[in-house]
C-alpha cells in the first residue's frame, strides 16, 4: 500500500496515475513521476535520508515491469534516477497484477530484513 495524504491507496489506483503521466509525457524520469505524485495527487512525501522519496522504490519497480513487458524503453539507469521513453501508451488494465506479485515477495523479504536489523 502506498501512502496519499494520510489515507492508504492501492497500487492499483497509483498505477493509474502513473498510466495517465506515461500518456502526457514521452520521456520519464522516476524522480519526476513521483515529484508529480506528490504535488498533484497527494501521495506521501516520506523521503529516506537521501532525500529520495519512499515512493521512488514503487515507482521504478511498475516502470521496470512495462519496460519488461514492451511499453517502455530504458534511456538511463544508475544511482541517481531512471529514465525510459514511452513506446506505447496503451497499456492493459492487468499490466500491474505482475508488479502486484512483485511486490508481494519483495514485501516478505523486506519483513525478513526488517526482522533482521532489529537483532542488531
Amino acid at each position: 500500500m502506498l501512502k496519499r495524504g494520510g489515507h492508504d491507496l492501492t497500487i492499483q489506483s497509483a498505477h493509474s496515475y502513473i498510466n495517465q503521466y506515461l500518456k502526457e509525457n514521452t520521456i520519464i524520469s522516476a524522480k519526476d513521476l513521483c515529484q508529480h505524485l506528490i504535488t498533484n495527487h497527494g501521495f506521501s512525501s516520506d523521503a529516506y535520508s537521501t532525500g529520495r522519496p519512499k515512493l521512488y522504490v514503487d515507482v521504478v519497480k511498475y516502470l521496470e515491469n512495462l519496460q519488461k513487458n514492451g511499453h517502455l524503453d530504458a534511456l538511463e539507469k544508475n544511482q541517481e534516477n531512471c529514465k525510459y521513453k514511452v513506446l506505447t501508451v496503451e497499456i492493459p488494465d492487468d499490466s500491474h497484477k505482475e508488479s502486484d506479485k512483485i511486490e508481494e515477495n519483495d514485501n516478505k523479504n523486506d519483513d525478513y530484513e526488517d526482522l533482521q536489523m532489529t537483532l542488531f
